[in-house]
């Protein structure tokens, strides 16, 4: 379970739980919005989703 993201440098940190860190994110060009069980991050005229793992799950493209 995400309980938060942070930004270091450029890679964004994927916060557990428990405090730990689950995974990151390099490829981001900024956050959007996380949950308990994903993070969105902009990357170009994409939006990309990832898993608490940092594993991206899915593309959005937006307009």
């Amino acid at each position: 379970m995400i309980s938060n993201v942070t930004q270091h440098g450029n890679l964004y940190w994927i916060i557990d739980e428990d405090g730990n860190r689950s995974g990151s994110i390099d490829t981001a060009e900024g956050l959007v919005n996380f949950t308990s069980e994903t993070v969105s991050v902009r990357h170009g005229k994409e939006i990309w989703i990832f898993d608490e793992k940092g594993n991206r799950t899915s593309v959005v493209n937006r307009s």
